[in-house]
C-alpha cells in the first residue's frame, strides 16, 4: 500500500513537474509573445510615424509648390495685365495723333479750298476785266473803222 501511496505520490510529483514545466514553457511562451506584440506595436508605431512624417513633408513639399505656383501666376497675370495696358495706351497715342493728322489735313484742305476759291474769284476778276478791256478796244476800233468810212 506503501508503494501504492509512494507511486501516487511519484506520479503525483512527476504530473507537478510536468505541469511546472508546461507553466514555465506557456510563461516563457507568454513572455516571447508579449516581446514579439511589443515589438510588433513598435514598429507599426514607427511605421505610423514615418508615414505621417513623410505625408507631413509631402504635404509641406505641396504646399510650396502651389505657393511658387501661385506666385508665378500671379506674375504672368501682372505681365499680361502690363503689356495690355502698354498696347491700349500705344493704341491710343496713335489714335490720337491719328486725330491730329486727319484734323491737319482738314485745315490744311480748307486753306487750299480757300486758296482755290481766292485763285478762282481772282481769275474771274482778271478775265472780266479783260473782257471789258476787249470790249472797249472793239468799241475804239469800231469807232475808228466807222471814222474812216464815214
Amino acid at each position: 500500500m506503501q508503494s501504492a501511496v509512494t507511486f501516487k505520490q511519484d506520479e503525483l510529483q512527476q504530473s507537478l513537474v510536468a505541469a511546472y514545466s508546461e507553466i514555465q514553457i506557456l510563461r516563457s511562451t507568454v513572455s516571447a509573445m508579449r516581446d514579439e506584440l511589443e515589438r510588433a506595436r513598435a514598429a507599426e508605431q514607427q511605421k505610423v510615424q514615418q508615414t505621417a512624417h513623410a505625408s507631413q513633408d509631402e504635404i509641406l513639399q505641396l504646399r510650396e509648390t502651389i505657393s511658387a505656383m501661385r506666385e508665378e501666376l500671379e506674375k504672368a497675370r501682372f505681365g499680361e495685365q502690363t503689356k495690355i495696358q502698354g498696347a491700349v495706351a500705344e493704341k491710343h497715342e496713335e489714335l490720337v495723333n491719328m486725330r491730329t493728322t486727319v484734323q491737319a489735313l482738314r485745315e490744311k484742305m480748307e486753306q487750299q479750298r480757300v486758296a482755290a476759291d481766292d485763285a478762282a474769284q481772282l481769275l474771274r476778276a482778271a478775265t472780266a476785266d479783260e473782257v471789258r478791256q476787249l470790249h472797249l478796244t472793239i468799241q475804239e476800233l469800231r469807232g475808228r473803222l466807222e471814222k474812216q468810212h464815214a
